[in-house]
């Protein structure tokens, strides 16, 4: 986590804005530890460390400190969305039999009630409406 807490200011020196010696940097580093504690990405820091900078800086490491010091990161959206879980199949009585399946089932039938059905049928002559 200290490396981590390091690239921070590490990676502000880089802004022109905000030029950090390695002495400024390894002060600041451990300010950033508290926040990544709370499970901040180093993203979220710098868009706060970053966000409506004023036109004049005075003290780079200053305004850095302060902000780290009293600046609350905005949690940025997550990139990677778990997948929704996909919803269990509802269930409902087979229309013939009352034996449990799955919604949606041609004509609410149950695979062995058509099957019966349809060898009936057969027996009969007759044919069986689609929908069965």
């Amino acid at each position: 986590m200290a490396r981590e807490a390091r690239r921070i200011p590490e990676r502000l020196s880089l802004h022109k804005s905000l030029p950090l010696s390695d002495q400024e940097i390894a002060r600041l580093a451990p300010k950033a530890v508290p926040w990544l504690r709370e499970a901040y990405s180093s993203d979220e820091l710098l868009q706060c460390l970053t966000a409506a900078l004023p036109e004049q800086i005075n003290s780079a490491p200053g305004l850095i400190s302060h902000r780290l010091s009293h600046f609350t990161p905005v949690r940025l959206p997550s990139a990677a969305v778990p997948a929704p879980r996909p919803a269990a199949p509802v269930l409902v009585e087979c229309n013939a039999c009352q034996r449990p399946i799955r919604n949606g089932t041609t004509g609410d039938i149950c695979s062995d009630c058509r099957a019966e059905m349809t060898r009936a049928a057969a027996f009969h002559g007759v044919e069986l409406q689609p929908s069965l």
